[in-house]
């Protein structure tokens, strides 16, 4: 799972690729890898069973990278290179985890989300309850945001719960509002 692959006749019913039996090539905007098939978190090692694809299916999302930084700019590290595409993002399924991946948008600040991949790197996408989620600026609970958030959200760190809210926290990162 996670090597680079080729799809051949992409979107086309003979649609195939050069992964091995169980996975699928998908592409994103930074490469195409294979994905493994699941029906659950037990499915998949050290990752969760939450990337939909079509055809109503689901694949393993890609493994916990819990030792990289979330953080903005040159802080979100653990994930290659800047310029490599693949950023740290606290994973939106399971916000206990981060995940390294590819951003999937660059959705800014309070801009609209589904997952934390779709924001740009060092933004969380939060379930705030009541309205759409949104992508915030990713902080240090240890400090409580004095040092990562925006001087008018300082000392405004908030648990990461997920999207939908209500997974077991993040211990280490949370967001500013």
């Amino acid at each position: 799972m996670g090597q680079a692959c080729t799809i051949e006749s992409e979107g086309l019913r003979a649609q195939s690729d050069d992964c091995a039996p169980g996975l699928v090539c998908m592409s994103d905007n930074c490469l195409s890898r294979c994905f493994q098939f699941c029906r659950s978190d037990s499915d998949c090692t050290s990752a969760s069973c939450t990337r939909d694809i079509p055809g109503g299916q689901k694949v393993c999302e890609v493994p916990y990278a819990d030792a990289c930084v979330p953080l903005p700019g040159s802080q979100n590290t653990g994930c290659g290179t800047a310029s490599g595409g693949m950023a740290c993002y606290i994973s939106s399924a399971r916000p206990a985890h981060t995940i390294c991946d590819c951003p999937f948008g660059a959705v800014p600040s309070n801009g609209p989300c589904t997952r934390s991949r779709d924001c740009i790197r060092g933004l969380a996408c939060v379930d705030r309850g009541g309205t759409s989620p949104i992508c915030l600026q990713v902080c240090r609970l240890s400090d409580m945001g004095v040092n990562d958030c925006p001087s008018h959200t300082a000392g405004s760190c908030h648990d990461y719960t997920g999207v939908p809210a209500g997974q077991p926290k993040n211990m280490t990162y949370g967001y500013c509002f």
